[in-house]
């Protein structure tokens, strides 16, 4: 009985043991739990405080939980409002360098002895600054700043310290802040809103001691110290925000809605007494925690819920015709005060429609101005035309005016695309293209994307007004200049944006511009390269004048594209802008007097429906006698037939070259030698070839043909690309200045690995595009790569690309091997999924393409020395084979 008695009490001594150090163990994995915690950010934080203690810290399945928030978030980024000032982003920006933390501040920067100036002491009266009484510091321990003062809109004056040296040393941190978009969103039609200002907030806000010394200002023979957080340090906004984000936390815990920027705070709710409620709590719990509230606008606009618009104040209205009006009258004016004018219709942009249009051309003046001056803002600036009927605009603006929200409401969805060659458009399933004539062949991709775009507005949105349009593009600078209203840098495309938004101004329609890929741009992409050039031929400038001149001007061209069209009004197959109309069989053709020159195949339709309509026209055909149609044309003749002789100029393309069946070989030559003049014998032999299969074999290998061509390869023997060659060294050079790859950043050492296999392997951007790091076998003295993918040079029985990388044991800065080693430990792991040895900047990364890749080796080769503008990047390869084949030699 005893032994039973002693085995319970072992037994139950043994449980409470195991409990005690359960109990225990579960203490101490809370404790671990609550010191990584604070160290997450907010949504991961979240997430794991909700999970429970397991085998694991966190659970199990930590990393799905993990992943699911993370596509979450990705998710919400995409699908959220997008500003239309803004471009849409789909993660938020990172750093390139994904070794570390961004850069942290290690020393304390020295005080600096400035002495005072006297006409910086400011001599005024204010019954609320902040201030120690006057006493006597030492020069040398304090920093003294100027102090000046800025009118507030209730007539009072803002104390502002000039801390602008003492802002090069201090380490701001990217936030962010809820402004007046944030407002728009939460509105609704109808909703009530109100608004609550902290005066003087950030005074509330105690600085440190041992900084005050700092924040020092002289005012009448007196030093004095900021004791609180002053109008001019640049962490200001950033720490006020922190501190008021648990206070506006809180509120909205109890179901109150607002918003607040930094101390203006407005407060929304459905009906008029739950609002009142609203700004009632809030106001009270201000006060409870110290703060002073003012009565103010919020922001300096109007929020009007039942219009849903924003306007501006009278007073902000009358300020603004004010100072434009006074500055209309000057010939020259300050650049300061040309600067605060646009700061100020900047601010009254959101209550303006359109009003971002008319500040891009001052803008652009107040930058020049500032070159030239060398960035002194007490410089001159010329008050151009330009620049007053940019004023001349402000000025008319109406006292009520006011800028609608917009809702994303979309009446049309037009995708627009553009090429080299042409433009493509599609609306609601219908699609138009056409080609770009020679002036706008001269621009750049992204003007022509901005014109299709614009294009495409006057071709399916000529008839909507009051409205608002969506635009889808593939092109981002487009989207930029589309958004914003124009821009700055290229004056060019801020030209046509601003063509673009007056055009919809008239018409009072709001566009926005959003991105689209070109993988799911098809149609649009495949319309803009839809040349037809088969089916747009025109007679030359003279045969038609010839025809004018004998039979009369026809009023309408009814076969005819914007760019051959020989009538100011024509008739288009496709929807066009500044067409009469389109299709010209579902028109009457009675009552004008035509002209019509269509596709040789649909001559008989065209006759058919002169016939049976009665109508009287010029109409153009090839003296085909033989054909079935040419009885019925000769018939419907009412006046005497023009008839031109064969000529190569008789009918020309939109490239305004001649017609392919033209087959004088006298006229063969001339199409080689003029439109292809100053071209190498291999491109015009390539030339002869396309010619010789259209019009046969005979046309190539006639005896007069081949010997122009004799002539042409004496005249033009094969030359090389190049006269001359940079040396790689300098590049190496360069390249051995970045020292050690540890401390290269990402994007660095990317742009250092790309160089140095292009030059030691001397093979096409495209193989190494194509390295695969499943292929990649590293040995003690070189590293291996297979490359099985097909390339450009690759054949039946021909051999792939085999890579071969050396370590240069010499110099380590240059080496490519350790270079490759070192970038495959960085990035092992950012890849995730993706196998490309060469990978992009910016997560998600994925395998860098050719264009990407070359574009970096170029910035290498620029730093270096070497002249882009005349060497290509292909060149790397006959700089680097050449350079290794004279060492062999010596």
């Amino acid at each position: 009985m005893k032994e039973e008695n002693s085995n319970t009490e072992s037994v139950k001594t043994l449980s409470d043991t195991a409990r005690l150090l359960c109990h225990i163990f579960h203490d101490s994995s809370i404790t671990h739990r609550s010191l990584i915690l604070p160290s997450l950010n907010k949504d991961m934080k979240d997430l794991l405080e909700k999970t429970k203690i397991s085998e694991y810290l966190f659970g199990d399945k930590l990393q799905d939980k993990v992943n699911t928030i993370k596509a979450v978030k990705k998710s919400g980024q995409e699908l959220k409002n997008t500003p239309t000032t803004s471009k849409p982003t789909i993660a938020p920006k990172k750093y390139l360098n994904y070794r570390g933390p961004p850069r942290q501040q290690q020393q304390v920067p020295c005080v600096s002895e400035e002495k005072p100036n006297p006409k910086s002491t400011i001599q005024t009266k204010t019954t609320a600054r902040p201030r120690r009484p006057p006493q006597k510091y030492q020069r040398y321990s304090r920093r003294q700043d100027r102090l000046f003062l800025h009118p507030k809109s209730d007539g009072t004056w803002r104390f502002i310290l000039n801390l602008k040296e003492l802002n090069k040393y201090v380490n701001t941190c990217h936030f962010k802040l809820e402004d007046l978009r944030t407002a728009i969103s939460l509105m609704h039609p109808g909703c009530f809103m109100g608004t609550i200002d902290l005066k003087n907030a950030y005074y509330l806000i105690s600085v440190k001691k041992k900084d005050r010394k700092y924040l020092c200002f002289l005012l009448q023979d007196s030093l004095f110290e900021f004791t609180c957080l002053p109008f001019g340090l640049s962490t200001a906004p950033y720490v006020f925000t922190k501190i008021m984000k648990p206070v506006i936390g809180y509120l909205r815990s109890l179901g109150l809605l607002s918003t607040i920027y930094l101390d203006d705070i407005l407060c929304f709710a459905d009906t008029y007494d739950k609002c009142l409620h609203n700004i009632t709590v809030t106001r009270n719990f201000l006060e409870n925690l110290g703060f002073i509230v003012n009565c103010l606008q919020y922001l300096g606009v109007i929020l009007n819920s039942r219009q849903f618009s924003i306007s501006l104040p009278c007073k902000k209205v009358d300020l603004i015709k004010d100072k434009t009006d006074t500055l209309k009258t000057k010939h020259t004016c300050r650049i300061i005060e040309f600067a605060q004018l646009i700061g100020l219709l900047v601010s009254a942009c959101q209550g303006v429609e359109y009003g971002w249009l008319y500040t891009k051309i001052l803008e652009n003046h107040k930058t020049t101005a500032l070159i030239k001056s060398n960035g002194n803002y007490k410089g001159y600036l010329i008050i151009s035309q330009n620049i007053e009927a940019e004023l001349d605009w402000w000025y008319s603006i109406s006292p009520v005016t006011h800028s609608k929200i917009r809702q994303f409401n979309f009446v049309l969805e037009i995708f627009s695309d553009a090429s080299l060659t042409g433009w493509g458009l599609v609306c609601n399933g219908v699609r138009s293209h056409g080609h770009w004539n020679r002036n706008d062949i001269k621009y750049y991709i992204n003007y022509l994307e901005l014109l299709a775009a614009f294009i495409g507005l006057k071709t399916f949105a000529s008839e909507n007004s009051d409205c608002e349009i969506l635009l889808r593009i593939d092109n981002t600078t487009a989207i930029a200049y589309i958004n914003r209203m124009g821009g700055t840098r290229f004056p060019h495309l801020n030209n046509l944006a601003r063509k673009l938004w007056q055009w919809c101004q008239k018409r009072k329609i709001w566009v926005y511009a959003s991105y689209i890929s070109s993988k799911e741009n098809i149609i649009a992409d495949l319309e803009s390269r839809q040349l037809n050039s088969e089916i747009e031929w025109e007679l030359c400038n003279i045969a038609f004048k010839s025809i004018v001149y004998k039979l009369g001007k026809p009023h309408v061209d009814l076969f005819a594209t914007k760019y051959n069209a020989k009538c100011s009004r024509y008739v288009t197959l496709l929807p066009d802008p500044d067409a009469y109309s389109t299709d010209a069989f579902t028109i009457q053709w009675q009552g004008f007097f035509f002209y019509a020159f269509r596709p040789f195949a649909l001559i008989s339709k065209v006759l058919q429906k002169i016939k049976r309509e009665r109508a009287i026209g010029i109409v153009v055909v090839p003296q085909w006698t033989s054909q079935p149609w040419y009885p019925l044309f000769d018939s419907l003749c009412v006046s005497e037939k023009i008839i031109f002789k064969p000529h190569h100029d008789l009918l020309l393309s939109p490239s305004r070259n001649p017609h392919p069946l033209h087959k004088s070989y006298s006229n063969c030559r001339h199409i080689i030698r003029e439109a292809l003049d100053g071209l190498s014998y291999s491109s015009l032999n390539t030339f002869r070839s396309a010619i010789s299969l259209i019009l046969g074999p005979h046309v190539g290998s006639d005896e007069r043909m081949t010997g122009f061509f004799r002539g042409i390869f004496k005249l033009r023997p094969k030359k090389p690309k190049y006269d001359e060659r940079w040396d790689p060294s300098v590049v190496l050079k360069y390249l051995s200045n970045l020292h050690s790859n540890n401390t290269l950043s990402l994007e660095l050492l990317t742009k250092k690995l790309v160089t140095l296999l292009a030059l030691v392997t001397a093979h096409r951007i495209q193989t190494l595009s194509l390295i695969n790091i499943d292929n990649i076998d590293i040995n003690e003295d070189n590293i291996n790569i297979k490359t099985p993918e097909l390339i450009k040079t690759s054949a039946p029985n021909r051999p792939q690309p085999y890579l071969i990388i050396p370590f240069f044991r010499e110099n380590k800065y240059i080496c490519p091997g350790t270079t490759l080693l070192d970038y495959l430990d960085v990035t092992k792991n950012i890849k995730k999924e993706c196998k490309s040895l060469i990978i992009t900047l910016r997560k998600p990364c994925h395998a860098a393409s050719t264009s990407t890749i070359s574009r970096w080796i170029k910035q290498i080769l620029c730093n270096s020395g070497v002249d882009i503008n005349k060497f290509t990047l292909h060149s790397t390869r006959h700089a680097s084979t050449s350079k290794a084949s004279e060492r062999d030699q010596h």
